[in-house]
């Protein structure tokens, strides 16, 4: 298991907190007795909405639990969320936290163990999506969050960009598939003499398709960093094979320019994870009804099964500073662990359940409407139960960052190919041994 340290650059103030409060044992939660508790539940959209649906059922079952919603943009709610964990003041009763930050979050003891008294978050392990509930582990012996969606990765398609050059995506069955596929998706059409369709919108997603495949995406079995390896080799490889045949847009993800990709449909193909497709039918492209498809991500090479990659996914977390712990587990128990709250959730915010139960109930298996009825389901439901337990670390967002810095150092020519990987693996190094 990767070890834990919390960063001097960027958690210093977190330090002093550890170390003061470090001589105190905290005593252990008490088992909610119906007092009147006012709860802060910290989440980013589209969580806003789908919990806010769910407090006046909450509330017939606890009439004194008041519930305030803090919503903030997703880069503003986690950003936040490091501040107040790291001063040890502000953070909110539950919190909702995406899987690239969780372990960052909770190095240092930001979140209650649930695996303890009074929560006893086991019991419900083996009603939650095996790899969730592995990303949510610190160890056997400690949970620091309650899984309540995943991201199965897949590709998201327009269906009549394909026809129109006469392909299908059932002919698509590797990365290099993919590729002659975009000599033909990649094209002028009105004539002016320049590209204005492209295969995808940046070549990036690529590299990201191979990093959301693996266990250990960044480090290895021993917790060391590992970016320069043949499989991230392969991957920088492919991605500047497509870049450099004017494949992609080169546009940076939910820019105005990427948005725009998706409503006027000059991209053809985008791995991503499933929940995009809810971001699609609500608000960028609700015109683009039965255009767009989704399929497996593309295999390395013929005969290897397709990519099963986990696309994000958020968690329940009570920030160890919370005055109402045994409140907010109450409130988390009923978003995650209630089967109707889950498939609410689902049909709001098309965030896919973390809780097994809902997968087999009728309303959440119904063809995707928005998709041409397309029977999408069994697909997503075998990725994300294919897809290997995956550990995180304090360290995985830099981790990340480092690499996507030298990837675009890479498919811009300004490095070379082990340059590129050996400097992100290095820079990763030296911060943690700060």
């Amino acid at each position: 298991m990767i070890m834990k340290k919390l960063s001097r650059a960027i958690f210093v103030i977190a330090i002093f907190t550890i170390l003061f409060s470090g001589c105190k044992k905290e005593k252990s939660a008490e088992v909610y007795n119906g007092e009147e508790v006012t709860l802060k539940l910290g989440v980013f959209p589209s969580l806003d909405v789908a919990y806010e649906a769910l407090l006046a059922d909450f509330n017939k079952d606890f009439p004194n639990i008041k519930v305030e919603i803090e919503s903030m943009g997703y880069g503003d709610h986690h950003n936040g969320l490091v501040t107040t964990i790291a001063a040890g003041t502000g953070a909110p009763d539950v919190a909702a936290v995406e899987i690239g930050f969780l372990g960052q979050l909770s190095d240092g003891g930001g979140f209650v163990n649930l695996l303890e008294a009074p929560y006893n978050a086991g019991q419900y392990k083996d009603k939650i999506v095996p790899y969730a509930w592995a990303q949510a582990s610190i160890s056997d012996k400690e949970v620091v969050g309650i899984p309540v969606d995943i991201g199965p990765g897949c590709a998201i398609y327009r269906k009549d960009k394909f026809e129109e050059v006469g392909l299908s995506i059932d002919n698509i069955k590797t990365w290099d598939d993919l590729y002659e596929a975009g000599k033909k998706l990649t094209r002028d059409t009105n004539g002016d003499g320049k590209v204005d369709h492209w295969l995808l919108t940046n070549a990036i997603n690529i590299v990201r398709s191979f990093v959301y495949s693996t266990p250990y995406a960044y480090f290895d079995e021993n917790g060391k960093p590992d970016l320069n390896n043949e499989y991230y080799q392969y991957a920088f490889t492919m991605a500047k094979k497509f870049r450099d045949a004017g494949m992609d847009a080169q546009v940076q993800d939910w820019s105005p320019e990427w948005i725009a990709a998706f409503k006027d449909g000059v991209a053809a193909y985008t791995p991503f994870g499933s929940w995009f497709v809810g971001s699609l039918k609500s608000w960028i492209a609700p015109d683009a009804k039965d255009k767009f498809r989704i399929s497996e991500l593309p295999a390395l090479k013929d005969g290897d099964q397709p990519f099963k990659a986990s696309w994000g996914g958020s968690f329940l977390t009570i920030p160890s500073q919370s005055k109402n712990k045994a409140a907010a587990w109450e409130l988390i128990k009923f978003i995650a662990t209630k089967t109707e709250n889950q498939l609410a959730s689902y049909q709001t915010a098309n965030t896919f359940p973390a809780w097994l139960d809902a997968w087999e109930k009728p309303e959440f298996n119904k063809p995707e409407e928005y998709l041409g009825n397309q029977d999408i389901k069994p697909m997503l439901k075998s990725i994300a139960k294919a897809r290997p337990g995956v550990y995180t670390s304090a360290y995985d967002n830099m981790a990340l960052n480092f690499l996507t810095a030298s990837l675009n150092d890479y498919l811009e020519g300004k490095t070379g190919l082990e340059e590129a990987l050996k400097q992100a693996e290095s820079k990763l190094s030296k911060q943690m041994e700060l």
